[in-house]
């Protein structure tokens, strides 16, 4: 396998980190976790800006008071049906003793070539996703978890798990799928923990 980037990966890197040296500034920084309101329209305005930058993003919830909470957030929630149609990749933002169910569960209204893109390695770990499914893409990615392995003096980046203010670099890899696909999955979850200073 060679990890190295092809050209036209290298170039779809820099245009990535070009366009985030330029947003995340202006963006500034999130409010404190504490200031759940504000964390949540800031995290929204996160959510707008990926959309603008050509993502289709689509929330996909069954409980009530997470369909609550993205109406809050001007984010409505969507039926998985209508959500997964045509999807070309599926973030299973998803507790991960659940993963496996839910991946079994809409493997089959996925397209040949979906990406299922996994946020934590467990669930792959325990080797619960759909077998039976050799033309999906497996992708697992997850952030370094900034405070733990950077030297971040501000407190606001120190209190940082998730992105968007501290540096921190991420793990990807690419479980089951075509080559190409690795970049598309770097590029999803760089987009959503920038910023990010090694993948």
């Amino acid at each position: 396998m060679d990890l190295h980037d092809s050209e036209s990966d290298a170039a779809w890197r820099m245009r990535l980190r070009a366009w985030l040296e330029d947003e995340v500034p202006r963006h500034g920084p999130p409010p404190s976790a504490s200031a759940s309101k504000a964390r949540r329209e800031y995290d929204t305005a996160w959510q707008h800006k990926l959309h603008d930058a050509g993502y289709d993003l689509r929330a996909v919830e069954i409980g009530d008071a997470g369909k609550a909470r993205l109406a809050d957030a001007g984010i409505a929630a969507l039926d998985a049906a209508t959500g997964l149609k045509g999807a070309d990749v599926v973030v299973l933002a998803l507790p991960d003793n659940i993963i496996g169910k839910v991946a079994n569960e809409i493997a089959s209204d996925l397209g040949p070539g979906t990406m299922l893109l996994i946020l934590d390695a467990a669930a792959p770990y325990a080797d619960v996703l759909p077998k039976d499914r050799p033309d999906l893409t497996y992708f697992v990615g997850h952030p370094c978890h900034p405070p733990l392995y950077n030297d971040e003096t501000d407190w606001t980046a120190r209190r940082d798990y998730h992105g968007g203010v501290a540096k921190q670099s991420i793990v990807c890899a690419l479980m089951q799928g075509p080559e190409t696909h690795y970049a598309v999955g770097v590029e999803i979850c760089e987009a959503m923990w920038s910023p990010v200073t090694r993948t």
